[in-house]
C-alpha cells in the first residue's frame, strides 16, 4: 500500500529532469533537492549554469581538484588560469598583460560569468559559497583591471524601427521581420521573451494598441504594452500566415510556408542583422546587432525623453539600475557640460 510518503516520492521522480541537474547525477546525496530546486530557473539560465559548470568539471579533473564543494583556493586558480599571465612592472606592481592571447584565456567577463555560475550553484545546493572568499574576491579584482568590458551592442531606436516598417516588403520574412522588431521595441521584450509570446498573451486596447503578457527571465509574468505600429505589423504577419493561436513567431521553411515550431532566439538576432542592413545602417553598427539592440535602444529613447531611471527599470523588466544605466552611459557623455560648452563655441 501506498503511503502518502511513498507517493510524494514517486511524484518527484516522475517528474522531468532539468538539464543542469543531470550534471550532478554522480552525486546523489546532492541530485535530488537540486533537480527540484534548478527546475525553477528560467531555461536558459539552466543552460548557462550546466555549461560553466562542465568548464569547471573538466579543469578540475585536469589538474586533480575537487569540484564540490569548490574551494576559494582552487576558485582563484582557475579565474587565473583562464586569463592573461601575471608580471611585475617597473615599479615592481604585479599586473597582467590585458592584451596576451593564449588557447586558454578567456573574456573577463566569461571568466566573472563563470564565477557567477559557481556561487550560484553552491547556493543552490546549501553549500558555503566559496567566492565570498578574500582571496576570489582579490582574483576578480586582478583579472579585470585594465581588462574593459566588451563593446555594447549597437542599439535600434524607434526611427530605426519605423525606417524598417517602411522599407520592408510583404515577404512571409519581412511581415515577420516587422512585426518582430516593433513587438520587440514597444514591449522592450528580451529575445526569449520575444520568443516565447504566444497569441493567447495578447491584449488589444480600445486605441488600436493593446498589451502582452510576457514570461521574464526570472520566471515572472509581467503586462507590457504593447504600440498600435506593433499590433498592425502583428495583425499582418498573423493574418498573413493565419495564426489564430500557439507560438506567435512562427519558423519559415526554404519554399516560404509557415513551420509549426517558434523561431529560435538567435533567429532574433539574424532577422535584426538584416534588418540593419535593409535600412542602411552602417557596416560597423549592423555587424554589432544583436537580439537586444531592439531592448538597448528603447532604454536610451527613454532615457533621451527624460524617463526618471525606475520607469525605465519598470518598462523593460530590470530588477537592478545597472544594465539600463549603462545602456544609458554614452547618452550621458553626448548630454554631458562639456558637449554643451564645445557646441556654443
Amino acid at each position: 500500500m501506498d503511503t502518502p510518503e511513498n507517493l510524494k516520492t514517486q511524484l518527484a521522480q516522475s517528474q522531468p529532469i532539468p538539464f543542469a541537474a543531470k550534471i550532478w547525477e554522480d552525486q546523489p546525496d546532492l541530485f535530488e533537492q537540486l533537480r527540484r530546486r534548478l527546475a525553477s530557473f528560467a531555461p536558459n539560465t539552466q543552460r548557462a549554469l550546466a555549461s560553466d559548470w562542465k568548464v569547471w568539471r573538466n579543469w578540475c579533473l585536469e589538474n586533480a581538484r575537487i569540484e564540490f564543494p569548490a574551494s576559494p583556493k582552487d576558485i582563484s586558480e582557475f579565474a587565473l588560469a583562464h586569463s592573461p599571465p601575471l608580471y611585475t612592472d617597473q615599479t615592481g606592481a604585479v599586473t597582467m598583460d590585458p592584451e596576451a592571447t593564449g588557447p586558454l584565456i578567456r573574456r573577463a567577463t566569461t571568466v566573472q560569468r563563470w564565477l557567477a555560475s559557481l556561487a550560484t550553484l553552491h547556493r543552490v545546493a546549501n553549500a558555503p559559497d566559496p567566492t565570498k572568499s578574500e582571496d576570489v574576491k582579490a582574483a576578480r579584482r586582478l583579472i579585470s583591471r585594465g581588462r574593459g568590458n566588451a563593446s555594447q551592442r549597437a542599439p535600434l531606436h524607434w526611427k530605426d524601427v519605423q525606417a524598417a516598417l517602411g522599407a520592408l516588403g510583404n515577404s512571409p520574412r519581412d511581415l515577420r521581420a516587422k512585426a518582430m522588431i516593433s513587438v520587440a521595441y514597444s514591449t522592450m521584450a528580451r529575445r526569449a521573451e520575444l520568443v516565447g509570446i504566444r497569441v493567447e498573451d495578447l491584449s488589444p486596447g480600445l486605441d488600436g494598441d493593446g498589451t502582452v503578457t510576457l514570461r521574464t527571465k526570472g520566471g515572472a509574468i509581467q503586462e507590457r504594452y504593447l504600440a498600435r505600429e506593433a499590433r498592425v505589423a502583428l495583425e499582418e504577419w498573423r493574418r498573413a500566415m493565419k495564426i489564430k493561436r500557439g507560438p506567435v513567431f512562427l519558423a519559415i521553411k526554404r519554399d516560404g510556408s509557415i513551420g509549426s515550431k517558434p523561431i529560435t532566439s538567435a533567429e532574433v538576432a539574424r532577422t535584426f542583422k538584416r534588418i540593419a542592413k535593409c535600412i542602411g545602417l552602417n557596416a560597423e553598427a549592423a555587424g554589432n546587432i544583436s537580439g537586444h539592440s531592439t531592448r538597448i535602444g528603447a532604454a536610451q529613447d527613454l532615457t533621451t525623453a527624460g524617463a526618471a531611471l525606475p520607469e525605465i527599470m519598470a518598462a523593460g523588466g530590470w530588477r537592478s539600475p545597472g544594465m539600463p544605466a549603462r545602456y544609458a552611459r554614452k547618452l550621458d557623455a553626448r548630454r554631458g557640460a562639456m558637449r554643451e560648452w564645445l557646441t556654443r563655441r
